[in-house]
């Protein structure tokens, strides 16, 4: 079958974005793709979905004011925004299956969190001052690339903190439907 067909049509942003897709099909195709169409409504697209960076918090924070969010050492968060002409980072909890807590937003210290990557290959380290990654592991960054050296530690191990290429390690990223995000600031 058509691989318009395969994608549903709630996967499109808008109503006419969907429609855009009619002109590659024929007529057959294009009469059975014009009845859903019919049935589309704008308002039943997918939520919209706001791509978050997750950072970890590096020690406890105890908010002492209703916008703050209180975090404890390692806790991981979604960074939703670094707020301007601040030293806060508007963050949100996430989700903990184990604990069955609900997602909390609020602000967060900029020096509370250390943003999280992820090895894309392995490195062996070379020396004491140095760190070995594989891939898949999550690393938490306590000093950002200065000559294409990161300085950290794998998430698990915090004990042995050392230098990491830059070049090895991608960002963690969470995905957070902009609802989630939205409410409380």
């Amino acid at each position: 079958m058509d691989k318009f067909f395969t994608l549903h049509p709630y996967q499109y942003e808008s109503k006419p974005q969907y429609m855009s897709a009619l002109f590659y099909l024929n007529d057959a195709q294009r009469e059975v793709a014009q009845a859903k169409i019919d049935k589309l409504s704008d308002h039943q697209a997918a939520p919209p979905i706001r791509r978050c960076e997750v950072v970890v918090a590096k020690t406890d924070f105890a908010a002492w004011g209703e916008k703050q969010l209180s975090v404890k050492r390692g806790q991981r968060l979604a960074l939703i925004q670094p707020l301007t002409n601040e030293d806060f980072m508007r963050c949100m909890t996430l989700k903990n299956p184990a604990k069955n807590e609900p997602a909390r937003c609020g602000r967060v210290p900029v020096g509370y969190a250390h943003r999280v990557v992820c090895a894309d290959r392995d490195f062996v380290s070379e020396g004491d001052a140095e760190i070995e990654l594989q891939t898949d592991w999550e690393a938490v960054v306590e000093k950002e690339p200065e000559e294409g050296w990161t300085f950290g530690y794998v998430l698990g191990q915090e004990h042995k903190r050392g230098y990491f290429p830059a070049a090895y390690v991608k960002p963690v990223y969470e995905f957070l439907r902009v609802a989630e995000v939205e409410p409380s600031s």
